[in-house]
């Protein structure tokens, strides 16, 4: 992995929400990919569409937080 980009993240309750409707495998997935992004700066690939799309909505959040570190 490459090197840590930052020490932590908020993780707001809207991306449970974003989360909720998907299988805990998919979940799973999703959430590992977007710690990835969170400390790595990561671009997951995503080949389910509620992955795509939560991705999408959690990310502008992320990158607002990101840019103010």
């Amino acid at each position: 992995m490459d090197e840590l980009k930052r020490g932590g993240f908020v993780f707001y309750y809207s991306y449970f929400e974003a989360m909720e409707e998907m299988t805990e495998d998919i979940r799973g997935h999703f959430v590992n990919a977007l710690i990835k992004y969170a400390f790595f700066d990561e671009i997951p690939e995503f080949e389910e569409v509620s992955e795509r799309v939560a991705f999408k909505l959690i990310k502008a959040t992320l990158d607002s937080s990101n840019n103010r570190y």
